[in-house]
């Protein structure tokens, strides 16, 4: 499918890598959020605004929030679409910007980064005229789910994980890139479900949401703090998660929202 745009909406052909999926041929929660930020990126290189021009003028940008809702898995070798367009530019710093994966017309997943307008030393700044007239805002973008309703308990468990952070996962600006938060807090829930007798292959996202304050960098041990606060009318999960560092115990809050692709049932084991 040839890519197709207007000059504030922009939708093009997508391809998720072999290495998204899992065993069960089914494409991770953390290699969907690359893939939005895959499509964000491509849709400001194609707005006329590559990452090596924003260099070129001193900016850059960096997520704040971000929220995903997953409508379907999808399998390796399906042709994929991306959609993005700018839902606001507040204050000439703080973007809001819709993404969809797409197969076919039915959507994969869905969701609303925030990105934040920094200089060239990390600091919140406004963006340049030019900037934000050609990262315009498309008043007319799809309709984006919210987070789904759950029901919250307060005495669900908690547990915590450590994971070393390596060098070779920095991104371009030298710090973990915000997808990795999410193998992060995956990998945590894995390896507590593991010991519960659930075998992490069958884990599927529901949904995550994250905002993040402080950047981790290697080579610092990442630690995970997760509690299991509630879950869906259909049975879903609900987690909380802080990801900090022994020097920032607080760099990034997250909620994911899980499921078991088979005998969802069996996630009601973990209630105390």
């Amino acid at each position: 499918m040839p890519s197709s745009q207007s000059r504030t909406f922009w939708q093009f052909p997508y391809e998720l890598p072999r290495n998204a999926f899992s065993a069960r041929d089914a494409a991770r929660a953390g290699d969907i959020w690359r893939a939005f930020q895959d499509i964000a990126v491509g849709s400001s290189s194609r707005a006329g605004w590559p990452p090596r021009r924003l260099r070129e003028i001193g900016s850059s940008f960096v997520v704040r929030s971000q929220y995903v809702v997953h409508h379907q898995e999808t399998a390796f070798g399906e042709q994929l679409r991306g959609e993005s367009w700018v839902i606001n530019f507040r204050r000439e710093t703080l973007s809001a910007r819709g993404v969809r994966l797409l197969h076919g017309e039915e959507p994969v997943a869905s969701g609303v980064q925030e990105w934040v307008h920094i200089n060239l030393e990390g600091r919140a700044c406004r963006a340049p005229s030019p900037l934000v007239q050609g990262l315009a805002v498309h008043p007319d973008g799809p309709e984006l789910p919210s987070l789904p309703e759950f029901e919250t308990f307060e005495d669900g468990e908690s547990f915590e994980t450590s994971i070393q952070v390596q060098f070779v996962q920095m991104d371009p600006l030298d710090h973990v890139n915000h997808p990795a938060y999410i193998d992060f807090v995956d990998e945590s829930l894995a390896r507590w479900l593991y010991e519960k007798g659930i075998a992490p292959l069958e884990i599927a996202p529901v949904a995550e949401s994250a905002t993040f304050y402080v950047p981790i960098k290697a080579p610092s041990i990442a630690r995970i703090k997760t509690t299991l606060i509630g879950f869906t009318p259909r049975g879903d999960a609900v987690f909380d998660h802080e990801v900090g560092t022994d020097e920032e115990p607080r760099c990034t809050k997250l909620r994911t929202f899980r499921r078991l692709a088979t005998e969802n049932e069996r996630l009601q084991s973990l209630r105390r």
